[in-house]
């Protein structure tokens, strides 16, 4: 019994079935009624032509005789032959002599054949006729004996043609039905067993469509057994359908797997770069820095990066700044950067040179770099009460100096990026910030950044910002650089960190303690920075000008005493100043870690002499003590030592 569900499929097929049917039955029905027509209408013209002959023939005689009798006998058999409808005899005069109508022949048969008669035929007429109250008639006029004697029409009924046509092609239509009906049922028998598995493959296909693919589905089990027992095309489909649940419950348990590994990872990337915010020290934390306005920003290509920038206070008067770009991004140029930040503040902590602290720094990292990073840094230490800036500059792209005037490029140290090789000696540059002078650092993600065109922004347009804001305050000018830089980039993605840290330094504007520490490098131009130094604490403690005079000497001719006598080496040695000034006494107590020198040793000078025959070095220390009032030293470990007071008065 085929099953409702399959009456769709079954209806469909059976329905083209028919169309085809009956345009093939009507195709069929109607060539063979065109044959059998043809067929029929040609055996009644024979046998008509056939009987009007035989009667003509055998009128000869009975119409000579005038035996009417006769003739009326002779063609009524004639009308007991099938489709023999009527026939009418007449002499030569064209009177009827005999018929076989009942009881008087049709008077518009008589019209026809009056009309025959006239053209005086000699040969035998056929002509089919369909007149009103007789129907069809195939009539055939014979002439006997050439019309001498007579003529003989006989007429042939035409609706037992289209009778024997209608009963052939009803006889066909019941052939056909009955064929069509075995095919219908053996159809209707293949179908169900199409359309069957093909119902099963059905439902498992909605099954599917609403399956959460935890598991597989109960229905599996009979899809398994079609696939199993078919061995065409349907068991191919039922094992490829199992075979995409199975895939697909799979995919999607690997799809949860992978997207709780996401979230987990996502998560642990916030947390990272949440860390790598809180190393890095804030904007705001600037405001505690005196002299200076500072301001970092830094937007990573990926959640956390490589860029770094730093600062802090190495003492009250030092700040350290650097800014570094890490080889590679994301999570191992991240821990490449803490490192980097790390070590840069605990060395920093027990050496006082740039180059030293960067050396250090360099050793660190090459001895443990197993994944071959390496970064650039720039690592400089700004007096905040002089503006001095001593620096080294490890492979990073160079720093500017903007002024009022100028944009000056810092001198490179010729330096090599950090982590490669750890015996490499890092050499110092230093440079004197004027009144408002930028000093304006950055990686090179900026420059290299590019726009749709792969066009890079560069330095030309980020020397044009930084001329053009130059009055503006740090925090504007680096976020005018970056908003340019987008702007440029017409929201390309951005494929590289980009990191920029702005100083500005303002002189005039520290009050100074009444205790100062500084430092000192081993070279000459370091004397400027020394009548700087004094200037100001003299003026922020209120000292005479007499006074700030005679210690700026003093002070100089220890400075440039120690530079060129103390240290046989062409090494940077750094000098220390502490400076103090209670109750009118200034103070100063000098350290440096030259050779062993005690100052106080030296015999005093001979005024009287030559200048030529006095020692080297007697009228410095003669100069200076006469201007103290006390002075001492002593040696410490490798460090000298010199204390010195000045009383201060308002006397000349």
């Amino acid at each position: 019994m085929i099953s409702l569900t399959l009456s769709p499929l079954f209806r469909k097929v059976l329905g083209g079935t028919f169309i085809i049917f009956v345009t093939a039955t009507i195709a069929i029905s109607s060539f063979s009624a065109w044959r059998l027509h043809t067929s029929l209408l040609n055996e009644y013209k024979s046998k008509g032509l056939a009987i009007a002959t035989s009667i003509s023939d055998a009128s000869i005689d009975l119409i000579l005789n005038r035996d009417a009798a006769t003739i009326q006998s002779m063609i009524n058999q004639f009308t007991e032959i099938s489709g023999v409808d009527y026939v009418i005899v007449r002499n030569n005069t064209k009177r009827v002599t005999a018929h076989t109508f009942v009881p008087a022949i049709h008077s518009d048969l008589q019209k026809y054949h009056h009309s025959v008669l006239n053209t005086h035929p000699e040969t035998g007429i056929l002509k089919s006729l369909n007149l009103s109250g007789l129907g069809k008639r195939l009539d055939i006029t014979m002439p006997i004996l050439s019309g001498e004697i007579g003529y003989v029409h006989v007429g042939m009924n035409s609706q037992d043609i289209l009778k024997n046509i209608t009963q052939s092609v009803v006889q066909q239509c019941i052939i056909f039905l009955f064929i069509f009906i075995l095919a219908a049922a053996g159809m209707a028998l293949f179908i169900s067993r199409l359309s069957k598995p093909l119902t099963h493959l059905k439902h498992y296909a909605i099954k599917l469509s609403n399956h959460d693919f935890k598991s597989p589905l109960a229905y599996q089990q009979t899809i398994q057994k079609m696939g199993e027992t078919s061995k065409d095309e349907l068991g191919d489909l039922s094992n490829t359908l199992i075979h995409l649940e199975n895939k697909l419950i799979q995919y999607i348990q690997n799809l949860k797997e992978t997207k709780a590994k996401n979230e987990r990872f996502e998560s642990e990337l916030k947390i990272a770069k949440s860390i790598q915010e809180g190393m890095l020290p804030h904007a705001s934390s600037s405001l505690t820095i005196p002299n200076i306005q500072l301001y970092p920003l830094i937007k990573t290509a990926k959640e956390v990066g490589g860029d770094f920038y730093e600062y802090f206070m190495k003492d009250e008067n030092t700040l350290c700044i650097s800014v570094g770009d890490v080889s590679g991004k994301g999570i191992s140029a991240s821990l490449f950067m803490a490192s980097v930040v790390t070590l840069i503040r605990s060395i920093s902590t027990f050496c006082d040179s740039p180059s030293d602290i960067i050396g250090k720094v360099n050793k660190e990292l090459s001895r443990r770099n197993d994944h071959q990073l390496f970064v650039t840094v720039f690592f400089g230490m700004l007096d905040i009460h002089t503006g001095s800036l001593t620096y080294v500059n490890a492979g990073h792209v160079t720093p500017f100096n903007i002024s009022k005037t100028s944009l000056t490029p810092l001198p490179f140290t010729g330096g090599m990026a950090l982590g490669i090789d750890d015996q490499f000696y890092y050499q110092t540059q230093h440079t004197t910030l004027s009144n408002n002078d930028h000093l304006f650092m950055f990686t090179d993600g900026i420059l290299d950044h590019e726009n749709k065109n792969t066009d890079l922004y560069g330095e030309k347009r980020l020397l044009a910002i930084l001329k053009k804001e130059y009055s503006q305050s740090p925090e504007h000018l680096c976020q005018k650089v970056f908003s340019d830089v987008q702007a440029f980039s017409e929201n390309t993605p951005q494929n590289d960190d980009i990191t920029c840290l702005s100083i500005r330094w303002q002189a005039g504007t520290i009050q100074f303690s009444d205790t100062l520490r500084v430092h000192f490098e081993n070279n000459f131009t370091e004397v400027a920075k020394l009548s700087r130094v004094v200037a100001l604490f003299g003026k922020t403690n209120h000292i005479p000008e007499n006074n700030q005079l005679n210690i700026n000497l003093v002070l100089e001719e220890l400075l440039t005493n120690t530079i060129k006598y103390g240290y046989k080496d062409l090494n940077r040695h750094l000098i220390y100043m502490t400076l103090s000034y209670k109750k009118n006494v200034f103070k100063v107590v000098v350290e440096d870690d030259g050779i062993s020198f005690n100052p106080l040793d030296i015999e005093a000078p001979n005024l009287d002499q030559s200048l030529s025959d006095t020692a080297i070095g007697g009228l410095g220390i003669h100069f200076v003590k006469s201007l103290t009032d006390d002075l001492t030293y002593r040696r410490k470990g490798d460090k000298n030592i010199v204390t010195m007071t000045i009383k201060v008065t308002n006397n000349e």
